[in-house]
């Protein structure tokens, strides 16, 4: 379900600048793990919520129409390689992620960053881990 939710957010708001606080908020929020219960919208109107630009309500709409779902999980399984039958895995610009020897929010927002991205999000998460290191 948290899938669905953050596959609806990207689909609807694909710039970065829009998608990558919504995530990083559901990441702090949301329990991880895995879940047999549907999450409540409220842990993503939160997030979202917190740009004001973003329409929560679309989102929703996204995630409650069983067709888009649908497609969205249909996509992300064919562009899938058939060597990844496991989670988690992750690509950052089509380079593999060491999720034992990186910090993700690290890694997505120095190649965000390099690629002439902005976000003041990616700004406080990469002052954050540069003081983490010099102390």
């Amino acid at each position: 379900d948290a899938n669905s939710w953050e596959q609806c957010v990207i689909q609807i708001y694909p710039d970065p600048k829009d998608y990558l606080p919504v995530l990083n908020c559901a990441f702090k929020t949301i329990p991880m793990g895995y879940s047999d219960y549907l999450y409540s919208a409220a842990f993503f109107e939160k997030c979202a919520m917190q740009n004001e630009l973003l329409k929560f309500d679309l989102i929703q709409a996204c995630h409650d129409g069983s067709r888009i779902v649908w497609d969205l999980q249909t996509r992300a399984d064919e562009s899938t390689p058939l060597e990844l039958n496991h989670v988690p895995w992750i690509e950052i610009n089509g380079v593999r992620f060491d999720v034992g020897k990186e910090i993700f929010s690290v890694a997505v927002c120095e190649e965000f960053i390099q690629n002439g991205g902005e976000s003041s999000e990616c700004d406080r998460i990469l002052y954050n881990a540069k003081s983490l290191t010099e102390s």
